[in-house]
């Protein structure tokens, strides 16, 4: 088994509440592999979205598997990371906005979540 997926929201959490640690990876990677920022964070993307299969991907380069470019979006990525953008972050957002200032709290309804009026 290979990943072929870098992104996800672990990466994309990883960026938002560190962001500075996430650029140390980066140059980290960048200097010891002597990749390029694209590729370092291609891979830091992966491993932050799933660090064992990440090693267990570099362990089998290195036995000679062919290299994962994780500078490549793939139409399946494209139309997950869309998916995110646009309805999973929105969705949990608002969610998160109804408990947080509603009376209902945790007893929120979908359609209070439809209702934008």
């Amino acid at each position: 088994k290979c990943i072929k997926d870098g992104g996800g929201p672990g990466p994309f959490l990883q960026r938002l509440t560190n962001p500075d640690g996430y650029d140390q990876a980066v140059l980290k990677y960048m200097a010891t592999e002597n990749v390029s920022r694209m590729e370092a964070q291609g891979n830091m993307d992966a491993y932050f979205n799933n660090a064992a299969d990440w090693a267990y991907q570099k362990m089998e380069e290195k036995r000679g598997a062919p290299k994962v470019d994780y500078t490549v979006l793939k139409p399946k990525q494209a139309i997950l990371i869309l998916t995110w953008a646009f309805f999973v972050v929105p969705f949990i957002g608002r969610v998160t906005f109804l408990i947080a200032t509603s009376d209902s709290g945790w007893g929120v309804t979908l359609d209070q979540v439809f209702d934008f009026s």
